[in-house]
């Protein structure tokens, strides 16, 4: 099992687009991506059952959404957009089974 930093990154750009605020660089999205999932072992622990995939996935927006915000020098308690839509292609992207090819 894999996850698609890609698809990661552009559900962030949809997020930023959403709230009506530029995206930050692809670059801060895979620096946050990697904190998150690698160095703060959260992929780990949703691949071992630990947090729901659901709960991975909102980790990730909720983060996504403060990078975003700290971005564009927004406050973030100002934002009241509903990013539920973006749950699934967020799961989607964060569970992709391995094909087994190099």
């Amino acid at each position: 099992m894999n996850f698609d930093e890609e698809k990661l990154i552009q559900c962030g750009v949809k997020l930023a687009e959403m709230h009506d605020l530029p995206a930050p660089p692809n670059e801060l999205f895979r620096r946050k991506i990697h904190e998150l999932l690698i160095e703060r072992e959260n992929y780990e622990g949703a691949l071992k059952g630990i947090i729901t995939r659901e709960e991975a996935a909102l980790l990730v927006l909720q983060h996504f959404q403060t990078l975003i915000c700290h971005s564009a020098g927004k406050n973030e308690v100002s934002l009241v957009e509903d990013w539920s839509s973006l749950v699934e292609p967020v799961t989607s992207a964060l569970f992709v089974k391995s094909t087994g090819k190099a």
